[in-house]
């Protein structure tokens, strides 16, 4: 039924990547309805699998920096399913992911309702992680976020490159973009042409903006307008967990966020300038996304009293604590959420 596009990179067999592709072979392999081509772009790749549903391809090109994108366009043209869904090593799922996906596309999909299906993660802590790997237990998680705590979960992405849709509509709008390279911006790219081309309303007038938040309630720019795609599949347990790991400044794939983060500016505005007139066609406004987010807890018989994860932390509880290292590569990557964050955090403390 779909075909899991899963792009690695590793050093070797003692890095954290290619002992969580290890755990992906062993989690799919002989899967009768999943079928997984993992682009291994290793300079010495050593992944090996026996089963029938899993095919690896060696896509090392000599880059000096790690690309997703290459990667999963080269898997792409060698998977057979009618779909395909952009799934990496770091995430996970619960038991029931798998019931709900195939109805998804059953019901979304194959009806041409919608051309593509956005799903939201859980960035999970450390702590999370330990417990997420020994119980699979999503409720746990999911409440926790919604409860405001962030113990467990340090907060949600609703967009990213874990998306599915119909191999042959991926090709058709233009694949991932090349030029991206290292860590960001290639999965936001694709989703903006997919916006594009399938705008559920009006686009705000922000929309270039690359505003971060903890809390979607107060998004801004390009990140506002595509949550709308995702937040329905969260109420519907249709999430993927992102489990910790470090992210070392050292690596030079890492260290490439703030280059993307400009080139996907200018990638998005030449997009829409280059089509001008055969995008964005809708006149439906854009809804308010505190009415958007309440409508559904409501729907699904949340009260914002009581879960007040979307819009802020819980009563006493505070932004995470990070370590001196991950403050400074965010000085040296993203200066302007770093002395945002000290702006924030000056309000709660």
């Amino acid at each position: 039924m779909v075909s899991f596009i899963v792009p690695v990179f590793y050093k070797d067999q003692d890095s954290f990547i290619y002992k969580r592709a290890i755990e992906l072979i062993n989690k799919f392999s002989y899967h009768s309805k999943i079928e997984v081509i993992i682009a291994d772009s290793s300079k010495n790749p050593i992944l090996q699998t026996v089963a029938s549903n899993i095919k690896i391809i060696h896509t090392y090109v000599g880059d000096k920096v790690f690309s997703p994108s290459k990667a999963r366009n080269q898997a792409v043209k060698i998977a057979t399913k009618k779909y395909i869904f952009f799934y990496d090593v770091d995430m996970d799922y619960s038991g029931e992911f798998e019931d709900l996906l195939f109805s998804e596309i059953d019901n979304i999909l194959e009806t041409n309702k919608s051309k593509f299906i956005a799903i939201p993660f859980l960035y999970l802590t450390q702590k999370g992680t330990v417990i997420f790997e020994s119980n699979k237990d999503l409720a746990l998680f999911k409440n926790s976020f919604l409860k405001g705590q962030n113990d467990l979960v340090e907060s949600i992405s609703p967009n990213s490159s874990a998306m599915v849709m119909n191999r042959e509509y991926f090709m058709e709008i233009g694949e991932f973009e090349n030029i991206f390279s290292g860590h960001g911006g290639e999965d936001f790219y694709l989703i903006h042409c997919l916006c594009a081309h399938n705008p559920h309303s009006v686009k705000n007038d922000d929309y270039y903006t690359d505003f971060k938040t903890p809390f979607i309630a107060n998004a801004k720019g390009f990140r506002l307008y595509m949550a709308y795609y995702s937040l329905p599949n969260f109420f519907k347990n249709l999430i993927l967990v992102h489990r910790w790991h470090q992210r070392p400044l050292s690596n030079n794939f890492y260290s490439q966020r703030l280059r993307n983060e400009n080139l996907l500016q200018e990638k998005m505005k030449a997009y829409d300038k280059k089509f001008t007139g055969l995008i964005w066609q809708s006149t439906t406004p854009m809804p308010d996304i505190e009415e958007f987010i309440e409508t559904l807890m409501k729907n699904y018989g949340y009260d914002t009293g009581c879960y007040p994860g979307f819009f802020h932390y819980a009563n006493g509880v505070k932004p995470i604590k990070r370590p001196l290292a991950n403050k400074i590569r965010k000085l040296i990557i993203r200066p302007r959420e770093f002395f945002a964050d000290i702006k924030f955090i000056g309000r709660l403390v």
